[in-house]
């Protein structure tokens, strides 16, 4: 029988036990839990520590790796967790909890944003009061220790029936007793996707998401929530990769050449550049190109022939010379060569003439330019799963 192997306890363990297990989404009724019991001939009814259990390891939290602070972030089976408040009217909340709230919420069936159901909020035209500002509903949750005093992320999905801006995003400190204003907070009108972030204090790990109504309209609206996230991130970096773009600066010396054309990018700390220069007239010297980039101080002063490609193109024959080059002796001048670093001159690799071309690829370290920068926000992973298990095992009395 194929085995399981827990590598940290030493045990083997049938796999039987986990046929059938998979990392469920948001919305599956079905969970890790409930899977193995079944498996095991166990009833489903859970007691108090089977069904602490049961939420923190139901896939929804820990899908794709993420550690997702909203256990209930999709509404696909109920609104457990989330409560609707009424504060002061005021653009601010006080603290995202208590008083009866105007608003009605539930789960919603009809074109939801994502999966089979999200979260739908209605505000009321008629209220008590004169608006609905005040209002809003909220989520408790509790961070890692390890996220103390970080920078943690929120997102979600979002559309409404409103042009206004009726929401705005807040995070309640509740063992600090201190409102939090995430960057942003506003959620604007039209938005499909929100995403904010805020800093968790040093020595707090209780926290309420809330969103507020913000607004003083008096209509009535109805706005949808799908997919909240609140976690950790880490920052993905990566080498910087430009569009081409058209290169100005370039000129040439010692030959006489119509418009030079350039194209150049960025690629990490190095500049990369196509160009094409056409003679017009031969050549009185060394031929030298000046890049308006200068190549970075520390390669300069030798012959770096991977760093420029050229070609010589004979008008009169057809010959075309293969070369390469080097910056001669300045940061900002290239001089081209042919075989034995003979450099192209007035009669180099050949005599040049009207008609002729030097088409040239420069590929160089240059000065200014950063080699990485931000790409993405992404979300830390915590592959817990193993462990969450053998302590879900433990809590059964089956370890």
């Amino acid at each position: 029988m194929k085995k399981f192997k827990f590598w940290l306890l030493g045990l083997l363990i049938p796999a039987t036990l986990f046929a059938g297990v998979v990392y469920y989404g948001s919305g599956e009724a079905v969970f890790l839990v409930d899977q193995i019991k079944m498996n095991l001939g166990f009833t489903t009814t859970y007691t108090a520590d089977e069904a602490y259990l049961k939420g923190t390891v139901r896939g929804e939290n820990f899908i794709g790796g993420i550690n997702n602070y909203i256990t209930n972030s999709g509404f696909e089976i109920n609104a457990d967790g989330w409560n609707g408040y009424k504060d002061a009217a005021d653009e601010r909340p006080v603290d995202g909890t208590g008083g009866s709230s105007d608003l009605s919420f539930f789960g919603n069936l009809i074109t939801p944003l994502r999966g089979t159901k999200d979260f739908r909020a209605s505000l009321p035209a008629s209220s008590p009061a004169p608006n609905n500002q005040g209002n809003g509903f909220s989520y408790d949750f509790k961070i890692d220790q390890a996220d103390l005093a970080k920078v943690l992320r929120i997102s979600f999905d979002y559309t409404s029936t409103s042009d206004e801006d009726l929401f705005r995003v807040y995070i309640y400190d509740i063992d600090n007793s201190q409102l939090i204003e995430p960057v942003p907070t506003e959620i604007l009108a039209g938005a499909k996707l929100w995403q904010g972030e805020f800093q968790t204090s040093a020595d707090g790990d209780d926290y309420r998401l809330i969103i507020h109504v913000q607004s003083t309209d008096t209509g009535g609206h109805t706005a949808y929530f799908d997919n909240f996230f609140v976690g950790p991130q880490e920052i993905a970096n990566g080498p910087i990769i430009t569009e081409w773009v058209d290169g100005v600066g370039y000129s040439v010396a010692n030959v006489s050449a119509g418009t030079i054309i350039v194209k150049e990018r960025q690629v990490a700390e190095n500049i990369e550049v196509d160009g094409y220069i056409p003679i017009t007239s031969g050549a009185t010297g060394n031929i030298e190109l000046t890049v308006p980039k200068a190549m970075t101080n520390s390669y300069t002063g030798g012959n770096y022939p991977w760093y420029v490609k050229a070609e010589f193109y004979d008008n009169s024959t057809g010959e075309t010379y293969v070369g390469s080059g080097f910056f001669n002796n300045d940061t900002n001048k290239i001089v081209f060569t042919g075989p034995s670093n003979s450099i192209w001159n007035a009669t180099v690799p050949v005599v040049a003439v009207s008609g002729d071309q030097i088409q040239f690829h420069l590929n160089y370290p240059a000065e200014g330019f950063e080699g990485s920068a931000q790409l993405a926000l992404v979300t830390l992973g915590r592959g817990i799963y193993e462990l969450r298990v053998i302590q879900m095992l433990i809590k059964l009395g089956l370890l």
